[in-house]
């Protein structure tokens, strides 16, 4: 699926890069998680999305003709189609895939919390961060990488040697393959602190802590803004560089960089890039 899209690119004289990134990207986790394909679908799902998350962070007057209206009528509409996705695949047990979706009804039987409604809010969930996130970083992670020609030649030298070696370069690509792409990861790192596009990672303050004379309470909840930390030049030399080759040296930087939602994302981008 993503050759297909990458060859697509390759026969238009230009390509919007953050449109095409979402729209590749959503095909392939949507038949990853819970087999949809939008070629043999009447109803255009990765546009649902789309237009539900362009309207996401308007103003809620949800009447009909204003953005939010439009917002909350696409999610109702994505929702509603993937509810018909599982209960096609629970009453069809012939049309088992072995993915992520058989697995959430394979754990309905056994987890009560698990209802169809929970199953579904966590597939919208997963198919939203999942598409938003990676299609954002892809993005910017090209865009740095054209404006640094040495990284562009050294990401490409690492590509062509773990081709090289490939019995057959036709062959999809192994973990073994991912986890030799040492300097690839370093720059996907690097992209990730200079661009995290999550604002800030809420938690609650389950007891008391203290923090440099202050006292975050109980019950309070807590907003981690990780680009404070990213670019903050006594935990990174030249926070404002683009340096993938910073990872090579390994010790407090890791400790200092790694988040929930950029492990998060890694995970799923690991688990596409195997399956």
């Amino acid at each position: 699926m993503a050759n297909h899209g990458l060859q697509s690119w390759s026969t238009q004289s230009s390509v919007e890069l953050k449109t095409s990134i979402a729209s590749m990207v959503f095909e392939l986790t949507s038949m990853e998680l819970f087999g949809y394909d939008s070629s043999k679908s009447s109803k255009f799902l990765s546009k649902m999305f789309t237009d539900f998350f362009s309207g996401l962070m308007t103003f809620p007057l949800n009447i009909p003709g204003t953005a939010f209206y439009r917002c909350m009528k696409n999610r109702k509409e994505a929702v509603n189609l993937m509810k018909d996705i599982l209960h096609e695949r629970i009453n069809s047990p012939e049309k088992r895939r072995g993915d992520f979706l058989d697995q959430l009804i394979d754990d309905m039987k056994k987890e009560e919390f698990l209802t169809e409604e929970f199953v579904v809010y966590m597939m919208f969930g997963l198919q939203l961060a999942s598409f938003v996130s990676i299609a954002a970083n892809l993005t910017r992670a090209i865009r740095l990488m054209t404006e640094n020609p040495l990284v562009i030649k050294e990401v490409k030298e690492e590509q062509e040697k773990i081709y090289r070696r490939k019995e057959n370069v036709d062959a999809s690509l192994t973990w073994k393959d991912f986890k030799s792409m040492t300097f690839t990861s370093q720059v996907l790192n690097e992209t990730f602190r200079m661009a995290n596009i999550a604002p800030g990672i809420l938690r609650r303050v389950i007891k008391d802590i203290h923090i440099n004379g202050y006292v975050i309470p109980e019950g309070w909840t807590l907003m981690v803004v990780a680009t404070a930390i990213h670019m903050n030049p006594n935990k990174f030399d030249d926070p404002h560089t683009f340096n993938p080759w910073r990872w090579n040296v390994s010790g407090h930087v890791s400790v200092c960089f790694r988040t929930l939602g950029q492990i998060y994302q890694q995970k799923i981008s690991c688990h596409l890039v195997v399956g």
